[in-house]
């Protein structure tokens, strides 16, 4: 999902971020780089699994260190995901901001196709992810919310997973579908 932000005047204060505290739930954004990442699940065929790890991972990189070579523990090289995605936040970085939702989710993860090696390429699958919306702030260092907008009530993603023969699973592509679109193999 690409999500392109438009700064507009501060309106509030989002929640002060606090230092991370083992103990307690992270804050939900940080800029001093005391939030360690939440752990990938990249290897398997539990595919829920993999892609909500995936999904924690790339909140976490918005939300606490924006930092592009880190979504290579998560995107295929060269992959339409990693290019885009670290074009985004190579934003954040640079203006010094984060992102973060209030209460959108992965509600389901089905498998809508899979795809065995082809030549020297290893494994495809392709997966639809059904998302329930929330809520994203754009936040300055200070706390100050620059933008917000209501996240999507319903969505649904194509995401597909890559692999090399025997190697971590990784996200190539993610694409918005319709609840009824039908995933075509080219």
């Amino acid at each position: 999902m690409t999500t392109t932000f438009a700064p507009t005047v501060p309106t509030t204060a989002a929640p002060a971020a606090a230092p991370a505290d083992p103990a307690a739930d992270p804050p939900p954004y940080s800029f001093d780089g005391s939030v360690p990442p939440p752990p990938v699940v990249d290897r398997g065929d539990d595919f829920d699994a993999v892609y909500r790890s995936f999904e924690r991972y790339l909140k976490w990189l918005v939300a606490h260190r924006p930092d592009p070579e880190l979504l290579r523990a998560i995107g295929w090289k060269g992959g339409e995901f990693l290019t885009s995605r670290q074009e985004g936040l190579r934003w954040l970085a640079d203006r010094d901001r984060r992102y973060y939702e209030v209460g959108s989710r992965v509600e389901r993860v089905e498998v809508a196709g899979r795809y065995e090696p082809l030549g020297p390429f290893g494994p495809r699958v392709d997966l639809r992810v059904h998302h329930a919306g929330g809520h994203g702030f754009l936040v300055e260092r200070d706390g100050t919310v620059v933008d917000e907008a209501d996240v999507p009530d319903q969505s649904t993603w194509l995401v597909s997973l890559l692999s090399s023969p025997g190697g971590p699973w990784r996200i190539g592509a993610i694409y918005p579908v319709g609840p009824t679109d039908t995933v075509v193999e080219l």
